[in-house]
C-alpha cells in the first residue's frame, strides 16, 4: 500500500473515484486477509490436479486462477461500495 500511495498520493490534484475506491480497497484487504480456512481448503483441493503438470505452467496456472479470483473480489467490493453510498444517499432524502 505504500508504493501505490507514494505514486498516487491521496490529496493530490487529481482527485478522482478510480483512485478513491483503489485506497480503500488496498486498505480494506490489508485489514482483512483473504487466506480464509475455505481458500485454503480449495488449494488443498484443486493442488493434485497439477502435481503432472510442469512447474512453469502449473505456477502460470495457479496466478491466472488468483489473478481471475482477485478481480472478482475487486469488481464485488467496489459494487458493494457503491450499492453502499447509493442506499446512505437514499436514505439521507427521506
Amino acid at each position: 500500500m505504500e508504493a501505490y500511495l507514494k505514486n498516487n498520493p491521496f490529496f493530490s490534484e487529481q482527485k478522482d473515484v478510480q483512485r478513491i475506491l483503489d485506497y480503500l480497497v488496498l486498505c480494506y484487504l490489508e485489514e482483512h486477509p483473504v487466506a480464509s480456512e475455505k481458500i485454503k481448503a480449495i488449494q488443498k483441493e484443486i493442488t493434485p490436479y497439477f502435481e503432472d503438470t510442469p512447474f512453469e505452467a502449473s505456477n502460470h496456472l495457479f496466478r491466472l486462477v488468483y489473478d481471475l479470483c482477485g478481480a472478482y473480489e475487486d469488481a464485488a467490493f467496489r459494487e458493494g461500495f457503491k450499492v453502499g453510498l447509493h442506499l446512505c444517499h437514499e436514505i439521507g432524502k427521506e
